[in-house]
């Protein structure tokens, strides 16, 4: 996990890269599948899920985002008092739904149109934006399994698939070698 300390003049510092780094480059990070944890350098607190959320309204900002008003609207009229209440109830449960099967938010999402609580062009966006980061999602989730496996089965000094394949090409031309001297052998004898 890659730490960054965010100091008290909010300047964030890569503890790996032993450099500063911006919001712009903690998002990069992420999007490449980095795990990160952002803490405060004096007091240890973790800042991370503050710092995602910093990122998150800047591309908003910067209209980079392609959520919809009404999903924020939304967050927010059913949010609690609480910052915590609403991370939890909200953002992580939108998060949560990528995990579900395309059908499923679908269905969600047309709900939320008959219900009046979102336009139907706005559904169209929220629909294809939700497709487009599943995928992305589990392209990372896949990407990031397959390194986990490929450090476990190194950690424990267990050969890869490709390791044993390649075992066995070098096997199967050992063999062909074999042959060839047994044959060059029973010409000679």
């Amino acid at each position: 996990m890659r730490t960054i300390k965010r100091y008290s003049n909010r300047k964030l510092y890569d503890t790996e890269d032993k450099r500063y780094i911006t919001l712009d480059q903690i998002a990069e990070l992420v999007r490449d599948g980095q795990d990160i944890r952002v803490v405060d350098n004096q007091s240890g607190e973790d800042l991370t899920t503050v710092t995602l959320s910093q990122i998150l309204l800047e591309q908003e900002k910067r209209k980079e985002g392609k959520l919809p008003k009404s999903f924020f609207m939304s967050l927010i009229q059913r949010s609690s008092n609480s910052i915590g209440d609403f991370m939890r109830k909200n953002v992580l449960q939108y998060f949560d739904s990528t995990l579900l099967s395309e059908e499923t938010i679908e269905e969600n999402v047309d709900e939320l149109v008959r219900t009046g609580e979102l336009p139907q062009e706005e559904a169209k966006q929220l629909k294809d934006e939700i497709r487009e980061r599943t995928q992305s999602f589990r392209e990372r989730l896949d990407e990031l399994i397959e390194a986990r496996v490929q450090d476990l089965l190194k950690s424990l000094n267990i050969p890869t698939k490709s390791e044993v394949e390649s075992l066995k090409e070098r096997l199967a031309e050992l063999n062909r070698l074999v042959d060839e001297l047994a044959a060059q052998r029973e010409r000679v004898d």
